[in-house]
């Protein structure tokens, strides 16, 4: 992954050590292991007649619900989905902003006090940001991947 990333950011000397720190810096705390969706993103969730169905399950490298939360949180921390979506006008968008932030406060709220995720969470969300890298050709996608990493 390293060859692709160097040449999708142009060697970023920041990125670099983010995946050496990978390699050295792996967490001891065991990790819940579970079931996983794999890609639990606002984009694979339809809301209908007061019902929730998740779609597009992607094979997760690990069967973890901490994965889940990581990829939600992709939305509910950093927006992924608004990114996306460049249409919303900007009075709906400050909403859903405003929504996206309580649940991120709820969730965040909700696993902070247990171990696993203190030691795994931002460990999995970094791995989870650089791992999209690869499969970003859009500018401004790289550069949402960039932005999200360097708020942490």
């Amino acid at each position: 992954i390293k060859p692709i990333i160097k040449s999708k950011t142009n060697s970023s000397s920041f990125i670099l050590k983010i995946l050496n720190r990978f390699e050295n810096e792996i967490p001891s705390t065991l990790i819940p292991i579970g079931p996983c969706h794999g890609d639990l993103t606002l984009s694979n969730v339809i809301f209908s007649n007061h019902k929730l169905f998740l779609i597009d399950f992607l094979d997760s490298f690990i069967e973890s619900p901490l994965i889940d939360i990581v990829k939600l949180r992709q939305d509910t921390k950093f927006f992924w989905s608004l990114m996306l979506d460049t249409e919303i006008p900007s009075y709906q968008r400050n909403k859903i902003i405003q929504i996206l932030r309580y649940f991120d406060t709820i969730l965040d709220n909700y696993f902070k006090d247990k171990d696993y995720y203190r030691d795994w969470y931002n460990y999995l969300e970094k791995f989870n940001l650089i791992r999209i890298l690869p499969y970003l050709e859009d500018k401004n996608e790289i550069n949402f991947v960039l932005d999200a990493l360097n708020k942490n």
